[in-house]
């Protein structure tokens, strides 16, 4: 995500587009069922491990505010659409 912000123009966008699992509520995991299918998945197209929208989102605001804010170059409290307008 860092290099996603360092290279986005002033005022440009990053798009991110991903597999991604549902998002979790706090302390909550994917069932055994949900889980062991991601692992095929991940098995046969040789993914990396699985997150949910609300995790980038949160990877992403991290990046920022480690960078020290956005300075202009990432807005990032908009997204091009979240899990529920799939």
């Amino acid at each position: 995500m860092s290099e996603l912000a360092r290279v986005c123009a002033p005022g440009g966008h990053v798009i991110v587009v991903t597999w991604c699992h549902r998002v979790l509520r706090p302390g909550e995991s994917l069932t055994p069922d949900e889980a062991a299918l991601l692992d095929r998945i991940c098995e046969a197209y040789y993914l990396p491990a699985w997150c949910s929208v609300a995790d980038y989102q949160k990877l992403f605001g991290e990046t920022v505010r480690r960078a020290g804010g956005d300075g202009g170059r990432a807005k990032h409290d908009r997204y091009v659409c979240n899990a529920e307008e799939l």
